[in-house]
């Protein structure tokens, strides 16, 4: 998740909400909007707001980018959610400034995003991180309106690999490795790599006689 969407780079909530409205819908685009309609006494529509969507990020980005998020909530700096609503598999992204002047907070459930900005008038440091700031009244948010469970359907493209951390903190493919983490295989490389090794496995295994 870059860092830059949260906390390092001067955003307003509307475009960091619009943002992460792309990133969570699969990278279509919907033009946010304040007003969704207006409707005179007789109940005749004046006026409603649809926007046209339109496929602005790859999907299967964006969907990797929303499975880092669910884990963010499930065992990083979002657990605090996961704590009080862990069958709703929210997904959450926190940030803060580099002087704690900004605490955010990003939170998707099966119906909305929601942006949440804790920050003072006179701009001097608030002394909260995302987690201890803005993600707090995104929860009692939740409290009052309860969220719908965020589900989120594999698209094409996505395989399962195994993964080993490296010492300087990086990973790489290991296919034998329990731990196993979704990738963007496009051409299905990485899954006919390890196909190809647990052949190999099961072949030495009849020729070593």
């Amino acid at each position: 998740m870059p860092s830059m969407f949260l906390g390092s780079f001067t955003l307003t909530p509307y475009q960091v909400a619009q943002m992460y409205q792309t990133l969570t819908n699969s990278g279509r685009k919907a033009e946010l909007s304040a007003l969704r309609s207006v409707i005179d006494l007789d109940g005749n529509v004046l006026y409603e707001s649809i926007p046209r969507v339109k496929q602005t990020v790859d999907q299967q980005a964006a969907w990797l980018t929303t499975y880092a998020m669910k884990r963010g909530v499930m065992e990083g700096t979002g657990r605090y959610l996961n704590n009080r609503f862990a069958w709703a598999a929210l997904a959450g992204k926190t940030g803060t400034s580099n002087d704690t002047r900004d605490s955010w907070f990003v939170g998707v459930d099966g119906r909305e995003v929601t942006t949440i900005w804790l920050g003072r008038d006179d701009n001097k440091p608030t002394k909260l991180t995302g987690s201890s700031g803005a993600l707090r009244v995104y929860s009692d948010y939740l409290e009052s309106r309860i969220p719908e469970k965020l589900s989120l359907p594999w698209p094409r493209g996505i395989t399962t690999v195994g993964v080993r951390a490296l010492p300087e903190g990086a990973l790489e493919i290991d296919c034998a490795s329990q731990t196993k983490l979704p990738v963007w295989d496009v051409n299905q490389t990485f899954k006919q790599h390890c196909e190809n090794q647990s052949k190999g496995w099961i072949q030495n295994l009849f020729d070593w006689n």
